[in-house]
């Protein structure tokens, strides 16, 4: 019994920081490439609101061709050799996946960006075509400083 009294007594004066929901969910996708928690674009969200940045499930609201922004991560590039030049770039953010289309002009204009970027930034103007929402692109922004230590993969067929 003294040995549980005594082992009771060292370690109560020693606190180890609680980590914050931003490293947790960095923490997870570095251990198992996702996580149970929040997304990690409902973390800018708040920033995002500041810039009229629309969700993925909010695209629906608004009119075919018209203006959108959008911020999501990069889960899948596509440029079919059948396409003509065109990429084809999923987003993903807290409320779902976002279609986005990239002509040639614009793909070479911003062709690291295409190719690399972790966290993009699209603006462009919806387009509504038998039921399925895409975002043709006219602008787009690499935010993938934003994520900082974290470290996402897409799936790339360029």
């Amino acid at each position: 019994m003294d040995i549980i009294a005594q082992a009771s007594d060292f370690g109560t004066d020693v606190l180890l920081p609680v980590a914050t929901e931003s490293q947790n969910i960095v923490d997870d996708y570095a251990a198992t490439s996702f996580t149970l928690r929040r997304h990690p674009v409902a973390l800018l969200r708040e920033h995002l609101n500041n810039y009229q940045v629309s969700r993925a499930d909010e695209l629906g609201n608004i009119e075919n061709e018209g203006f959108a922004k959008v911020t999501g991560i990069v889960t899948c590039r596509q440029r079919p050799m059948t396409a003509a030049g065109v990429t084809f770039i999923t987003l993903e953010d807290e409320s779902g996946f976002v279609n986005v289309v990239v002509w040639p002009g614009l793909g070479e204009k911003y062709r690291p960006i295409v190719r690399r970027a972790v966290l993009l930034g699209i603006v462009g103007h919806v387009q509504v075509s038998e039921g399925v929402i895409h975002l043709i692109a006219s602008e787009l922004v690499d935010l993938t400083h934003w994520l900082g230590s974290m470290c996402l993969s897409s799936r790339d067929f360029t």
